[in-house]
C-alpha cells in the first residue's frame, strides 16, 4: 500500500489497483515532485492523467489543490481511485473519468493549472497527448512528466523545461508555460 505523504490527509493509506496495468510512483519520486511544486498547488486545479491509483492527484488535494481530475482507461484503476477518494472523504473535490487520455482531452472543456503525466513507459502515447494537453492548460500552467530515463525528452510547444530530475531509472521533467 501507498500513503499520502503530506497535508491534511498525511499518513493515510492508498489502495493500489489489483492489476498489472499500474506502476505506482514511488514515494521518493512523489515527495520530490511535490517539493518542487509545493508553493504552486494551493487553490489550483490538478489533472492526473494515466491516474492508476490516483495517488498523485490525491496528494495534490491533501496539499491544498482546489480540485483534481483523474483519468484512467482501466476499470480496476477507476474503481481504486473512487474507493481511495471515498476513504479519504475527497469525493467532493474530484471527478473521475474512465476513458483514454486522448479521448478525455479531445472532449473536455476543463482547463488545468497543473497536469501530471505518467503514461506506460515506451508506449509512445505522449506524442499524441502533449499537443492536446497544451490546449487545456491555463496561463502559468505546469506540466509534470514522469517517464523512464531511457525514453527521449519531449519538447512541448509553448512550454519550456524548468528542470529535469533523475531518480535511478525514472526521470521527472517539470515544464512551465511560456
Amino acid at each position: 500500500m501507498l500513503r499520502v505523504i503530506s497535508g491534511s490527509k498525511k499518513g493515510i493509506k492508498i489502495e493500489i489497483p489489483k492489476t498489472k496495468n499500474v506502476r505506482p510512483t514511488i514515494d521518493r519520486v512523489k515527495e520530490a515532485i511535490f517539493s518542487i511544486i509545493q508553493f504552486e498547488i494551493k487553490n489550483k486545479c490538478f489533472l492526473d492523467l494515466f491516474a492508476g491509483s490516483g495517488q498523485v492527484g490525491i496528494e495534490s488535494l491533501s496539499r491544498g489543490a482546489s480540485g483534481a481530475i483523474f483519468v484512467d482507461k482501466f476499470y480496476y484503476s477507476v474503481l481504486a481511485i473512487k474507493k481511495n477518494l471515498s476513504n479519504l472523504k475527497l469525493e467532493n473535490k474530484a471527478k473521475v473519468f474512465m476513458m483514454d487520455a486522448a479521448t478525455f482531452l479531445e472532449n473536455t472543456d476543463l482547463k488545468f493549472d497543473l497536469a501530471f503525466l505518467d503514461p506506460p513507459y515506451s508506449s509512445g502515447v505522449l506524442k499524441q497527448i502533449l499537443p492536446l494537453l497544451v490546449k487545456k492548460m491555463l496561463p502559468n500552467g505546469i506540466i509534470i512528466r514522469e517517464n523512464s530515463i531511457n525514453n527521449p525528452l519531449e519538447d512541448i510547444k509553448g512550454f519550456k523545461i524548468r528542470k529535469l530530475y533523475k531518480y535511478s531509472n525514472v526521470s521527472v521533467v517539470i515544464y512551465d508555460k511560456q
